[in-house]
């Protein structure tokens, strides 16, 4: 059991720190489910008195790392789930299959269904059990060992077990096998995930990692065979709820129910049919005609027509997700701050959110990517329009009637193209011209960290210290600014190897005020998470990152 535990207990029981803020903590150190229920009930109201004799509190339960299961996406008893159906998902290309080098969220949506993560992020933000049943981190959370779940079999009959993991992260931390994950996990070493026996795996790290049993939840690292091919195509092998019976680039992908699956009467759906669509368009069409049940990613320009539809219904949340104008810091003229400076002040906020994401847009952003649903999120402040000011930094830059410059993006998340235009209309009263270069996702994904300017959307993470090391630290192949700034990443080092809360908060402010006001890209708001489905479709979890979780949806007459 981590040493910071009993003190966060005392923290909770003082009223210092929140129940949310206990309960995530407390998970991510290791602690039980029925640990943690035991810390919150000693905590809870006593009943009304009876009599004016004082009673003595109860004694607190001890607390203990106790193994916990995999929490189930079932629905309520009252819900009586169907079996059977096939559910109809649309969604948009993918640019890569391979788990491990997944871009894009076509290839998200195409591969989810069959796998399974050493840890799963529940809605409220709280990293609960999956393929491990418990994990215990060192003192200086540089050595995590994770205890593997026995009796789980991979789709081809072979057992999950501490090789398959071993394996899986291997590939994750290595760069050289093209994975995506490997700037993310840049601090765990390809050599430095060791086999104790069958179901334990001990995770070296070269840096600490307070939030490490989060980072097994990143969309790459669904566990795979030590022995897999490395084609997802003609191998699509996990321990998922789900089999992939087939595969077609551009077109979609069908799925059967792993009638061998682990997680006790789940799944309830007989399988999945993902039609793929260039045209978000068509996707609401097939949607609203009942040609389908579900988009996997909805435009927030559709929302309103899916509401008016009594067959349809909308599920929305807030998350971590983010859209970013990423200027490359060592390319002119956005190698002068002032530069980025002025462009951040040339937006009204409130007025971008509306325009571009409407009722169900999300929260206001400062120029800095930490959303204030996660756990690590601080007030930095809110920038207003100032026209004015632009222009003056602008001037002191060397360019006083402002400069012309190509802004790519792309054309598989139909609100990027709003936002940029946004922007576009904001930067003119500068004299600044953007020219829009919309692009497929294909095509973007190629180069959308060597252009000089690009606008991306950023799926949602699960922690503060997964967003800034995938984007923010120097060198990491994500840091489409090419930013570097040695204060921020000395204190991001900190902030992954402390655990004290009021340490974190320091060092949050420092980190989200270096990108407020360095803007090595511009973050005018956290994306909400809609979802437009069929009232028929039932049981839908509030994946926090929108994965496409159906473990526990079923279909209605």
């Amino acid at each position: 059991m981590h040493e910071y535990l009993g003190h966060l207990a005392d923290e909770y029981r003082s009223g210092r720190v929140g129940r949310r803020t206990f309960i995530r903590w407390a998970a991510t150190l290791g602690l039980s489910a029925p640990a943690i229920s035991a810390v919150l009930a000693s905590c809870a109201p006593a009943p009304a008195a009876t009599s004016p004799t004082t009673t003595a509190p109860a004694a607190v339960p001890p607390i203990t790392a106790v193994a916990t299961p995999a929490a189930q996406t079932q629905p309520t008893a009252q819900a009586q789930p169907v079996r059977g159906g096939t559910i109809r998902v649309t969604g948009s290309p993918a640019v890569e299959i391979n788990p491990h080098k997944l871009t894009s969220n076509g290839g998200i949506i195409t591969t989810f269904p069959c796998l399974n993560f050493l840890a799963r992020v529940s809605a409220d933000g709280v990293p609960q059990p999956e393929l491990a049943t418990s994990w215990t981190p060192s003192a200086d959370t540089k050595t995590w060992t994770f205890q593997l779940r026995q009796g789980v079999k991979f789709h081809d009959g072979s057992a999950f077990n501490a090789d398959a993991v071993v394996a899986t992260y291997r590939r994750l931390a290595d760069k050289s096998t093209g994975s995506t994950a490997a700037s993310t996990l840049n601090f765990l070493p390809p050599d430095g995930i060791e086999k104790v026996d069958d179901y334990t795996v001990v995770f070296h790290l070269s840096r600490a990692q307070a939030d490490f049993p989060y980072y097994t939840y990143i969309y790459q690292a669904g566990i795979l065979p030590a022995n897999w091919s490395g084609d997802w195509a003609t191998s699509p092998i996990g321990t998922g709820p789900f089999k992939m019976t087939g595969y077609n680039a551009g077109q979609g992908s069908t799925y059967v129910r792993n009638e061998s699956y682990w997680e006790t009467g789940l799944p309830y759906l007989d399988g999945i049919d993902i039609k793929i669509w260039q045209d978000p368009s068509g996707e609401l069409t097939a949607l609203q005609s009942g040609a389908s049940d579900m988009m996997a990613l909805t435009p927030y320009d559709a929302l309103d027509d899916i509401r008016k539809n009594p067959n349809l219904q909308v599920q929305s949340s807030r998350s971590a997700s983010y859209d970013a104008m990423h200027m490359r810091v060592d390319t002119a003229p956005f190698d002068n701050p002032k530069v980025r400076q002025a462009l951040a002040l040339a937006l009204n906020r409130q007025d971008v959110l509306n325009i571009v994401l409407g009722q169900d847009g999300g929260d206001l952003a400062n120029d800095q990517p930490v959303a204030p649903i996660l756990r690590d999120h601080v007030d930095v402040g809110m920038k207003s329009q100032d026209i004015n000011q632009a222009k003056q930094l602008l001037a002191e830059a060397g360019h006083p009637n402002g400069f012309e410059f190509d802004l790519p993006t792309h054309n598989g998340a139909e609100w990027l193209k709003s936002w940029a235009l946004t922007l576009q209309q904001a930067f003119a009263p500068l004299g600044v011209k953007a020219n829009l270069v919309v692009e497929t996702s294909q095509v973007y994904y190629t180069h959308w960290t060597t252009v000089t300017t690009g606008v991306t959307e950023w799926a949602s993470r699960s922690t503060a210290s997964e967003i800034l090391n995938s984007a923010y630290r120097t060198g990491v192949n994500w840091n489409s600014a090419h930013w570097s700034n040695t204060a921020f990443d000395s204190a991001l080092d900190q902030l992954d190897a402390t655990v004290d809360l009021n340490k974190r908060k320091e060092l949050m402010l420092t980190l989200e005020k270096a990108l407020s006001d360095e803007v090595p890209a511009i973050i005018t708001y956290a994306r909400s998470s809609p979802r437009g489905l069929s009232k028929r479709v039932q049981g839908m979890s509030q994946d926090p990152n929108r994965y496409l979780d159906l473990r526990g949806v079923y279909l209605t007459a």
